[in-house]
C-alpha cells in the first residue's frame, strides 16, 4: 500500500530506526505491494532484521487505524501478533562485489 499515511510512516520508521542502528540507503523502491531497498550497514554489522523489525512495528503502529477494518488476520498472525500490512519474512542479500551491486541496482530500477 502506498498511500501517503504509509509512506510517511515508512519514512518516520526509517529515521527512528536509523537513530539507534544506523544505515545508509544506496536505493529504494516502493511498490503497490512490497518494496526493495538496497542498505549498506556500518563494517562488521549484518543485523537486517532488528532494522526491519523496528521499522516495521513503526509502520504498523502509525496506519493502525487505516488498516483497522481490513479483513481478519488468520490465527497464525495473531498469535505471533502480526499486522496485515506485512508479510513475515524479508528476503536478504549481501552483496558480493561492484558487479552484484550494479546488477541488483538495474533490478531496482
Amino acid at each position: 500500500m502506498t498511500t501517503e499515511v504509509v509512506r510517511a510512516a515508512l519514512r518516520e520508521g526509517i529515521q527512528k530506526t536509523r537513530q539507534t542502528l544506523p544505515f545508509t540507503i544506496e536505493a529504494w523502491v516502493l511498490l503497490p505491494d512490497h518494496l526493495h531497498t538496497i542498505w549498506t550497514l556500518p563494517p562488521e554489522d549484518h543485523n537486517y532484521s532488528a532494522r526491519w523489525a523496528i521499522i516495521k512495528r513503526q509502520v504498523t503502529k502509525s496506519c493502525e487505524k487505516q488498516f483497522s477494518n481490513q479483513e481478519p488476520l488468520s490465527s497464525s498472525k495473531q498469535w505471533r501478533k502480526e499486522s496485515g500490512l506485512w508479510q513475515r519474512r524479508f528476503w536478504e542479500h549481501q552483496i558480493r562485489d561492484d558487479l552484484d551491486f550494479e546488477r541488483h541496482m538495474n533490478y531496482l530500477h
